[in-house]
């Protein structure tokens, strides 16, 4: 409980009641009303009513790991060597999809180059995905799986989504650096109907024209 005890040396006085530490016993002895109890009895703020309650059912072991409010909830982040609009077509395009191995999902919301809101193929559980400009041709994509059924899924879905991101983002840098070769290649290309001169390209009706004096 020492834990609690420091927040509450830092935050839990003034015109909040008692301290973190005594909100924990609080809990301890009113179990059953939780974080409602807190709210409505002591006064304390709804953000630490949650905060509250939460560290009391993890010190006490009543919160399994990845378990929330909702369920269970796991989340993975992947930083990728590609523009933005690459990363967001990479989920939003079915064809593009592929490097997942469940892409047949449903899309319910999905604001361009930004986040999409998608209901997994089971059907039950929820997906938040969430795409950030890191840079020139970098991106990072952040994905959030919720209303997971237990501590064994949970602990199944971190794994998929590790090996998931990490195939996306190996496919997604495998990609842009096809892309900018091409880009060079037709750079470094002469125009059709002539050929470099000089730095500059020479049209057929000059070849051969001998130059006036």
């Amino acid at each position: 409980m020492g834990r609690f005890r420091r927040v509450g040396e830092r935050h839990g006085h003034g015109d909040w009641g008692p301290g973190v530490g005594n909100w924990v016993w609080t809990c301890i002895f009113t179990w059953g009303a939780g974080a409602t109890y807190l709210y409505r009895n002591r006064g304390v703020p709804d953000w630490w009513c949650q905060m509250v309650t939460v560290g009391y059912e993890q010190a006490r072991g009543l919160r399994q790991k990845h378990q929330k409010a909702s369920g269970y909830a796991i989340s993975g982040s992947k930083t990728v060597q590609a523009p933005l609009a690459a990363l967001f077509e990479a989920w939003a395009d079915p064809k593009s999809r592929r490097w997942l191995k469940d892409w047949k999902l449903e899309v319910r919301k999905a604001t361009p180059g930004k986040s999409m809101r998608i209901t997994w193929v089971d059907r039950a559980t929820h997906l938040d995905v969430n795409s950030y400009f890191k840079g020139k041709n970098k991106s990072l994509v952040s994905v959030q799986h919720s209303k997971l059924a237990d501590a064994k899924q949970a602990g199944r879905m971190k794994t998929y989504w590790a090996g998931s991101l990490d195939r996306l983002a190996g496919l997604l840098q495998a990609k842009w650096i096809e892309t900018v070769a091409t880009w060079l290649a037709m750079a470094r290309r002469p125009r059709q109907g002539g050929f470099q001169s000089g730095g500059r390209v020479r049209p057929e009706a000059e070849r051969g024209r001998k130059r006036e004096p």
